[in-house]
């Protein structure tokens, strides 16, 4: 009985944390680069610091750690 109550909490807690990360993507703007934040970005890759760009696409763009990474790795294999 016990386990059947720690396993619906456990249940409960990680649907909850997946409606609440489903709920911030809905809100969020649709994403639009501008130019100004694109250029840093380019120049950080250009420096070898992609940590770094990564960290100025999520600041600037509101993409979470997965999405920020993605974004950069799609513009090193673009260009």
């Amino acid at each position: 009985m016990e386990g059947l109550v720690l396993g619906l909490l456990a249940l409960s807690v990680f649907l909850f944390a997946r409606l609440l990360m489903m709920k911030k993507k809905i809100s969020r703007p649709p994403f639009s680069p501008d130019e100004g934040t694109e250029k840093e970005i380019r120049q950080l890759m250009e420096a070898g610091e992609d940590v770094k760009a990564v960290k100025l696409a999520r600041e600037r763009y509101g993409f979470s750690l997965i999405e920020g990474k993605q974004y950069i790795d799609k513009k090193k294999n673009a260009g």
